[in-house]
């Protein structure tokens, strides 16, 4: 996916992280209240760790 990230023009560019980790501890900076936001991973790549994360923000904005 790294690749992939490179091979976009800058302005189609979103984030890339090498892990669900490093993502989650993002998530505050990525999003504003009423975005809407899909995420897509295995339970291998620990994909439940960015969803607990946004979920966390919506509990932090009292939605």
């Amino acid at each position: 996916m790294r690749n992939l990230h490179r091979a976009l023009p800058a302005e189609k560019r979103g984030e890339w992280h090498e892990t669900a980790q490093e993502l989650a501890k993002r998530v505050h900076r990525l999003f504003d209240a009423g975005d809407v936001v899909m995420v897509k991973g295995s339970k291998g790549s620990k994909a439940a760790l960015v969803v607990d994360a946004i979920k966390k923000l919506g509990q932090a904005n009292g939605t």
